[in-house]
């Protein structure tokens, strides 16, 4: 795979090509990833890391693919918090409690625009962004230990 970028770096564990900010790399509190299209199981139109649920790819192929990712990266699979984001101003605050929510728990609700947290738990394993065909942007506050991702247009 040829990647050139002076801002993100190309990791590969376990057969998984990942991309990460250099910046973002540089705190210690912080843990990111960017799947890219290989690594996974699905098939067809979705080969073959396909992260949604919604697109007609099986259950268990999208939740692999998580898997996947998620040990590539370094990250507990059953931490991960997902939301449906969409062109809207709400702000969801995540915790602990929300692990799951989106990923193996049903998502408790619709149109958030960006998940932030501080706490020590979720910073370093959660948000997870969702933005379909928009750019994700991800923030993080040095001083207070906080991150967030939320979604953006170009």
């Amino acid at each position: 795979m040829i990647f050139n970028s002076s801002s993100m770096e190309l990791n590969i564990k376990n057969a998984v090509p990942f991309l990460t900010f250099k910046e973002l790399s540089r705190f210690p509190f912080v843990t990111h990833a960017f799947s890219t299209r290989m690594g996974g199981v699905s098939g067809g139109e979705f080969t073959s890391m396909n992260m949604s649920f919604g697109r007609g790819d099986p259950y268990e192929n999208v939740i692999e693919n998580y898997r996947r990712l998620c040990s590539a990266v370094g990250v507990s699979f059953l931490s991960l918090t997902a939301s449906a984001q969409d062109h809207h101003t709400f702000v969801r605050r995540v915790t602990r409690e929300n692990c799951g929510v989106g990923i193996t728990r049903p998502k408790d609700i619709q149109s958030v625009d960006a998940l932030i947290t501080n706490d020590p738990y979720s910073r370093r394993r959660s948000p997870r962004g969702l933005a379909g065909d928009c750019r994700k942007n991800r923030n993080d506050d040095s001083r207070k230990n906080g991150a967030g991702v939320f979604h953006g247009s170009s």
